[in-house]
């Protein structure tokens, strides 16, 4: 069944119908929100957010749009702002982490276990819209038209989004290789 047909069932009363979106585009979604947020339970969370904001702002969506796009641009801004958030949370507990190190004069380093892992440090370092455009591109087949969309910018933007990731994970990963002897 097309997804504005369902829509439109959905905005005249028929609020169960929802269900055959929320089927449709849940595993996509995740699959996405997994490639920003690494974390299981704060996909979900996120994923299921999405779905209610949607449902919940189904009179605002344009018909003349794709709703896979609008659903993902959603899922995106939850993604960003969950980041924030957590960077936000993460500065305040390393500022208590410093602060007891320095009152208990304690000089024990942690590591960091996907320090282990080479590719992903790289990730890390590239922007959200690099490694959103990057995933979207990769792990879900989208073309930089629909990545445009999703992420609210030019076609020209993604693909400068999309060379940068690769550089800089380039960049990255022959840096941390060592030489053959």
């Amino acid at each position: 069944m097309d997804d504005n047909i369902i829509i439109r069932k959905c905005l005249a009363g028929d609020r169960e119908i929802f269900e055959v979106l929320v089927n449709k585009y849940k595993n996509l979604l995740f699959s996405f929100a997994k490639t920003i947020i690494s974390d299981h339970e704060d996909t979900v969370d996120i994923v299921q957010d999405s779905f209610v904001t949607a449902f919940t702002s189904l009179n605002k969506f344009n018909p003349e749009k794709n709703f896979k796009t609008w659903i993902m641009s959603i899922t995106y801004n939850k993604c960003i702002d969950h980041t924030r958030r957590r960077k936000i949370f993460l500065k305040y507990f390393d500022k208590l982490k410093k602060e007891y190190k320095e009152k208990t004069f304690e000089k024990k380093q942690y590591e960091n276990i996907e320090d282990s892992n080479l590719f992903k440090p790289a990730l890390k370092k590239l922007s959200n819209k690099e490694r959103s455009a990057l995933a979207m591109q990769l792990n879900l087949n989208m073309t930089a038209d629909e990545i445009g969309n999703v992420l609210n910018c030019s076609l020209n933007t993604v693909r400068v989004h999309l060379f940068n990731a690769r550089s800089k994970i380039k960049k990255i990963m022959t840096s941390s290789m060592e030489p053959l002897k």
